[in-house]
């Protein structure tokens, strides 16, 4: 079985820079590396997780040299004629046991509703009843 690919801190920062420049599909193709990979790095670094913080995507780290970087000079450039994002500009990331509304909550039905679905049924059948009611059939 084959191992998994890693990824050095450089390859990951001008990744993650293509992504938000181009977009995933142009940056996943550009870099060969896979849409996954690149769309969870993204959602990190937009997130500020540590390690993919945004305002730390320009800065080289210890095993890279600034030259190294493809727009090196670019971001170099830019530096000077505009300040870089602080954290504090950054989207807080809210809690992991934060509940998350889905939207898929199923419906309650009262007594008397299923009393009086169980009468159509009963009448009509379980597809017509469904269908006059609105309910599923596979809730009746």
């Amino acid at each position: 079985m084959k191992s998994p690919r890693t990824y050095t801190p450089t390859e990951k920062r001008h990744a993650i820079e293509l992504t938000l420049e181009v977009g995933l599909a142009q940056a996943s193709q550009e870099t060969g590396f896979p849409r996954g990979t690149l769309s969870s790095w993204a959602h990190k670094a937009h997130n500020g997780i540590e390690g993919y913080a945004h305002d730390t995507l320009l800065k080289p780290t210890d095993d890279t040299d600034p030259s190294d970087h493809p727009d090196a000079v670019e971001a170099a450039a830019a530096s000077d004629d505009t300040e870089a994002p602080s954290s504090a500009d950054l989207p807080t990331p809210q809690p992991a046991d934060t509940p998350v509304k889905t939207g898929n909550t199923a419906r309650v039905y009262t007594p008397s509703e299923k009393a009086r679905a169980l009468e159509r049924v009963a009448a009509l059948g379980v597809t017509a009843a469904s269908r006059e009611l609105g309910i599923s059939r596979f809730s009746l």
